[in-house]
């Protein structure tokens, strides 16, 4: 099969289950017996029982390994026993799929019911006015359902248990807002007169520090459970390196071939929109799901793939999660998703039914891409990434303080360590203000928490349409000045659209239809610099220095490359009439190469290196690659930083491992067949400087003298 891509082919053996032995309450029997199950795996019984006796815990579990279960028996019982249920998935989509497996219990008088973005009114007061045994939501909701705690006190005065799904996705500066958002659920229960200690059971995918992560987001203490008993299909995996066409091209040739029922994954909303594009000029049959979509369009798309009436899906991480769409029979990844644990969640959705399953793998032409493509082993049996969080960024934490007061009025007594700090520097700048001897948001505080959510951490860019005045949607700063610049391409709804204006004090951007877009699309051409601004730590590697601590980070849109969006060439450049910048301050690390100046043409070199390395990183801290940014200076500076304001803790991964990014950087560089450098190794699609200035012989050579040390 796909014999004309020549591919690498590895099997993965099927396993059999691992079942426990655990007593099942009778009145949950016939739940599990309509869905066929009988007996319960062995992580599921062990879950269960830590469960029973009190504890936190954390399910490390992989796709399809019957982890539901581990968690909604209990909650049922525990809803049986006159106690409330909080259950958080990380989307609508994956709740409202959840939700008919929570109403299999209804017979039993518990009832379940969601609470987010996309419940009526309606329901919202039938809710208020007689909540639910167990409650569904998300974070985003969860922040606004605690600043109008009183109209569920009854709620929040009997619950006792909190349900996290998906913990993994919330790495980054999207846990930071989580674990202050359980701070003020807690509070807010206290304040409900809850006796109760609240328990947390959580859910993850396959990371190297579950139990660590979970106990950093919710400062409690956790312990762990592996799901290992879960039978697994046997699956066939392929890894196709597309040679002189383009990835996207590639994956849909594949996808046509394997006449399967498949789910084509692409690693942002622009990649997904294009293959929607592309698929439609090659006559090939596929619908687009992502995030953004409404509720009505997202379930019409489910339900006609889970009938095979549509039978490929082009899709997002929106799909990576477990919401049920009926059988996959292959999978074909559109690029390496970053992490193993990504990897890992998108192939685990074909073979669910016991059939047996296809990965394709199709390699983009950057390094991350290629050092697994070369050795697939990497991702198939190597260690996941590491899960990482910042609980103190200043910025979120100032936001979550505002409505911690905003919740109830905060008491001194409440507040501690950098809390304090943050309160303190609120009442400064007036956002907060006394009220007897407690602390009560000001009125400029309640417009902020007003507008406030938890999705980004400054104001956003609106989008919007020159033509009709409408809003199309909204982009963080730091990416909008990249992508809806003057000049620039932008896909929306897979309609092409170009940028007229961008108002940076208004954070408002423009954009129209453009018809000769088509077939092309843009790069910004940009500069960055740094200034290390305090050490928080430091270690010697390599026989230098290597810090982490607060930087303050400025860049700067200067222009934009114009590329074919089939050969990825650029076809022209074009300077802005006038510079577009974002500065802030951010967490990151830095160290100096100045020993190795004596090596020819140091500073390309330098930056080669730089450029292998930033793409070498995601797979030791388990981030973005857009949330990782680096700097490099012909004096032998070297710079990597947090891509969001205060930072994520993602650089605090990479200080404690970076010899091991290091000889990933010159395996790559050594083991690349071009001769002066291609996107496989040092090239890169964030570069400011459109691939200019680099030197694969030199930055190997850097690289090679710094691990002699």
């Amino acid at each position: 099969m796909l014999d004309e891509f020549s591919p690498k082919v590895f099997i993965e053996k099927e396993s059999s289950a691992s079942f426990g032995e655990c007593a099942i309450d009778e009145r949950l029997k016939f739940a599990l017996s309509n869905r066929g199950i009988s007996r319960l795996y062995a992580h599921q019984c062990e879950a269960i029982g830590k469960i029973g006796e009190g504890k936190n815990i954390v399910i490390v579990a992989p796709t399809a390994s019957g982890k539901t279960e581990s968690y909604m028996l209990p909650a049922v019982l525990a809803a049986l026993r006159g106690e409330n249920v909080l259950v958080v998935y990380p989307t609508k989509a994956l709740s409202r799929d959840q939700l008919a497996r929570w109403r299999e219990f209804s017979l039993l008088g518990v009832r379940a019911e969601i609470f987010d973005g996309d419940t009526s009114d309606y329901w919202r007061e039938k809710i208020k006015g007689s909540p639910p045994q167990v409650l569904i939501t998300n974070f985003d909701m969860l922040h606004f359902l605690l600043m109008q705690s009183r109209n569920l006190s009854p709620f929040w005065k009997n619950l006792r248990m909190v349900v996290v799904d998906e913990l993994h996705t919330y790495s980054g500066v999207l846990g930071a807002h989580v674990s202050n958002i359980v701070w003020r659920l807690k509070r807010v229960c206290e304040k409900h007169q809850n006796a109760k200690k609240l328990q947390f059971v959580c859910c993850s995918a396959t990371i190297a520090n579950a139990q660590e992560f979970a106990n950093a987001i919710f400062e409690e203490e956790f312990e762990g459970v592996q799901a290992s008993g879960a039978p697994k299909p046997y699956v066939e995996h392929y890894v196709v390196n597309p040679g002189d066409e383009s990835y996207t091209t590639t994956a849909l040739k594949v996808v046509k071939e394997l006449g399967k029922k498949t789910l084509l994954f692409g690693n942002s909303h622009a990649v997904v929109e294009r293959l929607g594009v592309m698929a439609g000029d090659m006559g090939l049959s596929l619908a687009v799901y992502r995030a953004g979509l409404e509720m009505r369009e997202r379930k019409e798309i489910e339900e006609e793939f889970r009938s095979g009436k549509v039978k490929i899906l082009a899709t997002t991480s929106a799909l990576e999660l477990g919401i049920d769409i009926g059988s996959v029979d292959a999978v074909v990844l559109a690029g390496f998703p970053g992490t193993i644990t990504r990897f890992r969640q998108r192939v685990g959705r074909a073979g669910r039914k016991g059939q047996k399953a296809y990965a394709v793998y199709i390699a983009r032409d950057n390094p991350l891409d290629q050092y697994f493509a070369e050795s697939p082993e990497r991702y198939l049996e190597g260690e996941p990434e590491r899960c990482f969080v910042n609980p103190y960024n200043e910025a979120v934490s100032q936001a979550h303080v505002i409505c911690a007061s905003r919740d109830f009025p905060l008491a001194d007594s409440e507040l501690s360590g950098k809390r304090r700090e943050r309160a303190s520097e609120l009442l400064q700048k007036g956002m907060l203000k006394r009220w007897g001897s407690r602390l009560i948001p000001s009125k400029d505080a309640l417009r902020f928490v007003k507008e406030s959510g938890i999705r980004s951490e400054a104001e956003p860019v609106e989008i919007v349409d020159a033509n009709t005045g409408r809003k199309m949607g909204e982009r963080e700063e730091h990416m909008a000045i990249r992508e809806l610049h003057p000049g620039a391409i932008y896909l929306h709804g897979g309609v092409h659209y170009r940028g007229v204006e961008f108002d940076a004090k208004g954070k408002i951007a423009k954009i129209a239809r453009d018809a000769s877009a088509k077939g092309y699309y843009t790069s910004a051409l940009h500069q960055k610099e740094y200034e290390a601004l305090e050490t928080i730590k430091e270690r010697e590697v390599f026989g230098r220095t290597l810090y982490f601590g607060r930087m303050h980070i400025r860049d700067t849109v200067e222009g934009y490359a114009l590329k074919d969006v089939y050969t990825q060439e650029t076809v022209a450049k074009h300077p802005l009439a006038q510079e577009l910048v974002h500065e802030f301050d951010t967490l990151g690390i830095w160290l100096d190469f100045e020993g190795e100046a004596h090596i020819g043409n140091f500073a390309d070199g330098l930056h080669a290196l730089e450029h292998v390395s930033i793409s070498m990183m995601p797979a030791i801290c388990g981030s973005d690659p857009a949330e990782i940014g680096g700097i490099s200076y012909p004096s032998g500076a070297m710079a990597v930083y947090e891509g969001v304001a205060f930072g994520n803790g993602a650089t605090a991964q990479i200080f404690e491992k970076y010899e091991k990014v290091m000889e990933m950087s010159a395996d790559r560089l050594e083991k690349c067949a071009c001769e002066k450098g291609c996107p496989k190794c040092i090239f890169s699609p964030m570069c400011g400087n459109n691939n200019r200035y680099l030197d694969k012989e030199a930055g190997l050579k850097i690289a090679k003298e710094v691990l002699k040390n």
